[in-house]
């Protein structure tokens, strides 16, 4: 475990946390330099002067540590000298790098020195700004212009010391703050280069067509009977399923790219992970988009927003986003995910954002780019649902899955020895339905306040679930999007909003039909 990685997670822990220079070592409060001095006190680094010994905790006389490298600029006599930096300073920074930069052109310092930042393992930077932003992420070219000096710790300074039992004692039962590779080689990513099928071709007089890239070559093969895609909210890849017509010329493998246009549109592109024979001279190819990746397990530690983890993932196995990546605007606390699916790291990622924010993100891939977007900007306002455009239909009411009265949180305090319990309920839904109970141990009193009254609002209702068979194609329609219903089905008239939980489409021929899976709240009754 790294000097780097404890501090690294231990400014992680602190984002969201208050600024304030009067009570820049209280427990929830900092200012700069403090986030800093106290990171790496953490991790057992004392920040002394490199000539004096003495203690540096302020931003003015802390680029002068000892155990430090001086990245830029070339001299300590020269900090400060030559503002402004050159924009391209931020090309040599790493995670754990210190950035000390002056916010005030009028400062009298010598070394002109008034804020210090630190470079966070998202490429970010993270610093104690002001009292109204407190300890939060920004960019990395967030004060480019106005960077002093840039410090790269080096291993050397004091760490202190204990004795053996000391050193015994506190192995065990130990908290995970960091991840390290000790056998094997920590590679790069290695991308997939299947990328020629995103070049969309000029259709004439097919409606539909499936590419398949092979080793650098493009084949068109005939496509028997139809052609289905399927998408669903949480936790699935997206899936072609067709039939082709093996021919001479038809050579492809699992892996290689396939990529489906409708009517001249990009539709569905992805990788072909399953193909089989179907009689004589039929294949039939399953093939899954990008997410299919996100079902590999791995563990991670990870403090930040939903946003920041997806970028870290894609980088760290090389998967494409795409310019619809949404900000979701709420960092959760720094955790540990131990051998989890990336899926599941970023749905619960998701699941506390929707819990503390009442905002609801959807994951999805769009043509070979990952896109994270908010439902309620995925809605079609020109797209309705009635009697006309549908073969059949089922619809449900229920309290038996995912509806709760009572929420119910337990927190154990290791210092009083007493587990504490928050809850609240819904009398008057608890008279209707009986007692639905909703259990939850969760690691912070803090958690309590935000997740016990959020879960109420989430949980206490029913859940309405329609299925719609044979509505009319619309290649707009995905897992997450918001669409219109109108229909009256005798003793309820469903006349609102509703989201798609699932879609299959269907293209045969010229025809193309859906079939969806709606979940909605509030209707007229």
């Amino acid at each position: 475990m790294s000097v780097i990685d404890k501090v690294l997670a231990y400014v992680d822990r602190q984002i969201g946390k208050a600024y304030s220079q009067a009570n820049r070592y209280g427990a929830n409060s900092f200012d700069c330099s403090s986030l800093i001095y106290r990171a790496f006190d953490a991790a057992g680094v004392k920040l002394v002067h490199k000539d004096t010994g003495g203690k540096v905790d302020i931003s003015s006389t802390e680029c002068y540590a000892k155990g430090f490298a001086l990245l830029y600029p070339d001299s300590y006599s020269k900090i400060g000298k030559t503002l402004p930096s050159p924009s391209s300073i931020v090309e040599k920074y790493q995670p754990g790098d210190i950035i000390f930069c002056c916010t005030d052109s009028s400062t009298k310092r010598s070394n002109r020195i008034t804020h210090v930042m630190i470079v966070n393992q998202y490429g970010g930077i993270t610093h104690a700004g002001n009292p109204a932003s407190g300890v939060e992420k920004i960019g990395k070219n967030s004060y480019s212009t106005k960077v002093c000096a840039l410090l790269r710790y080096q291993g050397e300074g004091y760490t202190g010391s204990t004795t053996n039992s000391e050193a015994e004692e506190k192995t065990e039962n130990k908290e995970i703050t960091s991840i390290q590779v000790v056998y094997g080689k920590d590679n790069k990513p290695v991308a997939k280069g299947n990328d020629q099928l995103k070049g969309v071709r000029n259709l004439t007089d097919n409606a539909y067509e499936i590419l398949i890239e092979h080793k650098g070559n493009i084949m068109i093969p005939v496509v028997c009977e139809g052609v289905t895609v399927e998408y669903s909210r949480r936790s699935t890849a997206g899936k072609l399923q067709c039939k082709v017509l093996k021919d001479d010329n038809l050579d492809f493998h699992e892996g290689d790219a396939i990529s489906f246009q409708v009517n001249g549109s990009p539709y569905f592109y992805g990788y072909i992970f399953q193909k089989s024979r179907v009689g004589d001279g039929i294949i039939n190819i399953t093939a899954y988009d990008q997410l299919r990746y996100l079902k590999n397990k791995d563990t991670l530690i990870f403090g930040g927003t939903a946003t920041e983890l997806l970028q870290l993932i894609a980088k760290n196995f090389s998967l494409k986003l795409g310019s619809g990546v949404e900000n979701t605007d709420f960092s959760v606390q720094t955790k540990l995910f131990d051998n989890k699916t990336l899926f599941d790291m970023l749905e619960e990622t998701l699941d506390d954002t929707l819990i503390a924010t009442g905002k609801n993100f959807v994951l999805y891939d769009d043509f070979g780019f990952l896109f994270l977007k908010d439902m309620e900007n995925m809605i079609l306002d020109d797209f309705l649902i009635d009697g006309t455009n549908i073969q059949d239909f089922s619809y449900s009411t229920s309290i038996d899955s995912n509806t709760y009265n009572k929420i119910k949180l337990a927190y154990d305090n290791k210092e009083t020895g007493v587990r504490e319990i928050f809850q609240t309920q819904d009398e008057g839904h608890m008279a209707d339905w009986g007692t639905l109970q909703y259990y939850e141990k969760i690691s912070s009193k803090e958690l309590a306040k935000v997740r016990l009254d959020a879960y109420l609002k989430i949980y206490n209702r029913k859940t309405r679930s329609l299925q719609i068979k044979g509505v009319f194609g619309n290649i707009r329609v995905r897992a997450g999007t918001g669409i219109y219903i109108n229909l009256d089905i005798g003793d309820i008239i469903l006349n609102n909003r509703m989201w798609v939980e699932k879609v299959k489409h269907t293209f045969e021929q010229n025809l193309h039909t859906m079939d969806l899976t709606l979940k909605g709240w509030e209707f007229v009754e």
